[in-house]
Formats: structure tokens, C-alpha cells, sequence
């Protein structure tokens, strides 16, 4: 069978690449299928609307087509107002060259406008089968106009992530750039909003100075998930009050994935690096710059270590003390079970669609 895959999979960011990969696995594992990404990222090339075109016309040799991640449904961002046609447009050449397509475990909000709004009716109204990654994207669409009766609430993908899926490269260069020893706890601190909300960054750093000092058993690490265009004003923070800290240059989402699992606790700002947290069972405490981070707290029944960027400072002493203790809060595994099983639902749903395909009947 031929199957194209599209999403949020152009930029270097460690989600949306560790959601690709998790799917392009899946479909080589356990289906055997050599999928095609239409905009994949590539670290030294840069995709042109000529080689986008060229890879969304071979999708339409496909005998099926599927929309994965991340969180693409929002209104347009003053910088882009087409960013939601990156990804409406090759579902138009799907319905008109007859290429059934699956939309797997989106997110969408904080909102839509008229135009995105448009676009996501129609994206949904074709889809063959659909489901979102949380029920608030659900909500979201259905204020949009879109017809949610079968749209499933599942989970982000990333939820079904495994050790034994990092690459053993990945471990190696991962242990390498951290070098973990024994009777040192690291504490991994992820601030990829530091350079636009610096008051809030220092608040932080002085609560980990205070929290860590006379300690000679933990170490501080800095480390980063898309790029590292905040390190310079981390650094100067560092310097000023964490001169002990290190500071890891931005890795790929491999790597990235490797290193959270040999960290002790992470604090982070981001989605994707606190679900990857909480699969290794890290105590992973949040300042949250958008919704989703927010609910991804909710679902795995750890609010109390999850604030607002901008939030009284007072409560970083609180997750601190608890990282400090011997025995920090632990992950609430029932529910990272239960959100495994919601990832997992999603890929049965796609899974659904397989049954009456032709293993060859187009060629790409």
C-alpha cells in the first residue's frame, strides 16, 4: 500500500518531529508501509513551494493519505496568514484525485478565525476518519462550524512513546553531552521562553539558586527543544545566579528524548517535553505559555506544579522543595496509562481504514 503523511513536520521542533517519526515507525512496523512525508524537515535544506507542489502531486498517487500532527487548527498568526493552506490545500488534491485521508490526533485552539475556520469545515467534512488530541480541540472545532459528531477524542501520539524506540545512537550521544554519575541528581530546566518573558526567568533561576545552595548533589541543565535562540539570555541569568549551571546546545528530538530520560526532574514551558517527562516517570514541573500545556497538566493529574508564565514566583519555592525532598511526588501512572490507551485508540482508528485497501494498486 501507498500512504503519504503530512503535518507540522517542516521545522526543527522536538514535538512535532517525535509525533512524525512515532507515526512513520508505526506504519513501517507494524504495517510494513514506506510512507512519504510531503514536508519533512531537513537541516540543510530548505523546502520551496516547487518541491512542496512535486511531493503533494505524488501524494495523489497514494492510495491513502493521513494528517498527524501537532496543533495546526488556530487562527492565523500575524507572521503567516496561510499557514493553515500549508495543510488545507493537499486535502483538496486528495478529494479531487480520489485519495481517501485520515486526520489523526490534531490539536486545535485556542481559536479559530473565519478563514481557518473555513478551511478546517472542509478538512474534516472529507476526512474518511478523524479524531483530536484532547476534548478542548474538540470543543474548538465544533464552535468553528465543523461537524463533530465523529470526530473521536483520543491523545497526542507522543503518549505511546517507549525507551526502547530512542535509537541507540541517540543514547549514546545523550550520555555523552550529560555524563550522568551516580549519587548526582540532574535537573533539567527547559525555558524556550526565557528571551520574551525574562521576569519570570529570573524568577526561576533565583528560586533554583536559593533552593540548590550548599548542595553538591544536583546538577543544573540547561537544555532546549526547538532552537537555542533564548541560550544568550539564559546565560546571562546563569551567570549572574547559577554560574554552576550547564548549558546543552540545541540536539535533535532523538537526542533531546534520550537526555530527559537520564534527567532526575525537568522544569519545562513546553507540550512535548513534559509528556516525554512524565513517560519516564520524572517529576516534571510546568510554567505554561499556552493552553494545551495547561490541560496536558490536567490530564496527568499534576496541576499543582503547573502555572502561568507571569504567576506569583512564590509557587517555584513550592516545586522546588518538592524536588529537593527524598521522595519528590511521582508521576500518576493509572493516568499516563489511561492516556497511553487514548494515543494508542488513534492509531486503531487509522488502523480502521486499512482493511479494503489495494497493496499496489497506485504507484508513487
Amino acid at each position: 500500500m501507498k500512504l503519504a503523511i503530512h503535518g507540522c513536520y517542516h521545522l526543527p521542533n522536538f514535538g512535532d518531529l517525535l509525533l512524525h517519526d512515532i507515526l512513520v515507525n508505526w506504519l513501517r512496523e507494524k504495517w510494513q508501509i514506506e510512507s512519504v512525508t510531503i514536508d519533512p524537515y531537513h537541516p540543510k535544506k530548505k523546502a520551496t513551494l516547487f518541491s512542496i507542489g512535486k511531493r503533494v502531486l505524488r501524494s495523489c498517487r497514494s492510495d491513502f493519505a493521513v494528517l498527524g500532527g501537532g496543533g495546526y487548527f488556530v487562527a492565523d498568526p500575524g507572521v503567516n496568514p496561510h499557514s493553515l493552506l500549508r495543510y488545507y490545500l493537499p486535502t483538496v488534491a486528495w478529494r479531487v484525485t480520489g485519495v481517501p485521508y485520515a486526520i489523526i490526533c490534531v490539536g486545535a485552539g485556542p481559536a479559530m478565525n473565519a478563514r481557518t475556520s473555513m478551511m478546517a469545515r472542509s478538512m474534516f467534512r472529507n476526512a474518511k476518519v478523524a479524531c483530536v488530541r484532547d476534548g478542548a480541540s474538540k470543543e474548538v472545532l465544533q464552535q468553528s462550524g465543523v461537524n463533530v459528531t465523529n470526530v473521536k477524542v483520543c491523545a497526542d501520539l507522543v503518549f505511546t512513546l517507549r525507551k526502547a524506540m530512542i535509537p541507540a545512537s541517540a543514547m549514546r550521544r545523550a550520555r555523552d553531552l550529560l555524563q550522568p554519575t551516580e549519587g548526582q541528581r540532574i535537573l533539567g530546566m527547559h525555558f524556550q521562553h526565557a528571551a520574551i518573558n525574562q521576569e519570570c526567568a529570573e524568577a526561576v533561576v533565583q528560586t533554583i539558586q536559593r533552593s540548590v545552595k550548599g548542595s553538591d548533589q544536583v546538577r543544573l541543565v540547561w537544555f532546549f527543544d526547538h532552537t537555542d535562540r533564548s541560550a544568550p539570555a539564559l546565560r546571562q541569568l546563569s551567570d549572574k545566579y547559577l554560574p554552576q549551571a550547564e548549558m546543552i546546545p540545541f540536539q535533535d528530538h532523538w537526542t533531546t528524548c534520550a537526555m530527559i530520560s537520564m534527567m532526575d526532574a525537568v522544569w519545562t514551558s513546553k507540550l512535548h517535553v513534559g509528556i516525554v517527562a512524565s513517560i519516564f516517570k520524572k517529576p516534571v514541573y510546568g510554567y505554561s505559555a499556552h493552553g494545551k500545556t495547561i490541560r496536558f497538566f490536567e490530564q496527568i493529574d499534576r496541576s499543582k506544579f503547573q502555572k502561568e508564565l507571569g504567576s506569583d514566583p512564590e509557587i517555584f519555592e513550592t516545586w522546588m522543595n518538592d524536588f529537593m525532598s527524598d521522595r519528590p511526588e511521582p508521576i500518576n501512572t493509572k493516568r499516563l496509562d489511561h492516556l497511553r490507551e487514548c494515543a494508542e485508540a488513534g492509531l486503531e482508528l487509522l488502523e480502521s481504514q486499512f482493511g479494503g485497501l489495494g497493496a499496489g494498486s497506485r504507484q508513487l
